[in-house]
């Protein structure tokens, strides 16, 4: 009987499911906002800060974003993305907990698209993977326009396999924006694009 009431579903997902995808989300949790003291600060997100505190401020809309380490200036897409933060407070430690938030999302995102596509352990070792990784961790704590790669990166994933797989022909509006606004939130999102268009 123990065995049928984890079998049992609840939304169409098994409660063992849920269990494990909690579990995996609540260790994530607990590995980026812990400590937030000692999250890092320095001239990048400094930079971030300010431009996003001078449209919250004097309404002053940045034309351009922060200088990249080859000299060239990103566009201000991640500045945009941090105004609505900054408008709720201006202390870094809240801005890192939204940004943890959406990297939280991005690993509950992975296990869907995992489930759907290849199965419920696939969804869920997928999932735990993105979630414990020290990169994924590392780069969630810092208000840089690396933070909010990976949702959009999963969303990106799940509109490509939309389109190919399930052969949705809509989804190809979504990955043009998604591939957009990589693009216009790093530069490394070019990368992603190309290696998307070549497909």
């Amino acid at each position: 009987t123990g065995t049928r009431a984890w079998e049992s579903k609840w939304l169409g997902v098994a409660l063992w499911e849920w269990a494990g995808l909690v579990l995996i989300v609540a260790v994530g949790a607990w590995l980026r906002f812990s400590n937030l003291g000692l999250i890092e600060f320095k001239g990048d997100e400094a930079t971030a800060a300010e431009l996003a505190l001078r449209f919250v401020r004097d309404g002053v809309l940045p034309k351009a974003g922060l200088m990249s380490s080859v000299g060239v200036t990103n566009p201000p897409m991640f500045i945009y993305l941090l105004i609505p933060m900054f408008a709720i407070s201006s202390d870094p430690q809240v801005i890192t907990c939204l940004l943890v938030l959406q990297g939280l999302a991005a690993v509950v995102l992975c296990w869907y698209i995992g489930r759907k596509y290849i199965g419920p352990v696939a969804g869920l070792t997928a999932a735990a993977l993105f979630s414990f990784s020290p990169w994924a961790v590392f780069y969630s704590r810092k208000i840089w326009a690396i933070d909010v790669e990976p949702l959009w990166m999963v969303l990106l994933l799940w509109s490509v396999l939309s389109l190919v797989i399930d052969k949705k022909a809509k989804a190809i509006f979504w990955v043009a924006l998604l591939c957009l606004c990589l693009c216009q939130n790093h530069y490394a999102g070019c990368a992603l694009t190309g290696a998307i268009v070549g497909m």
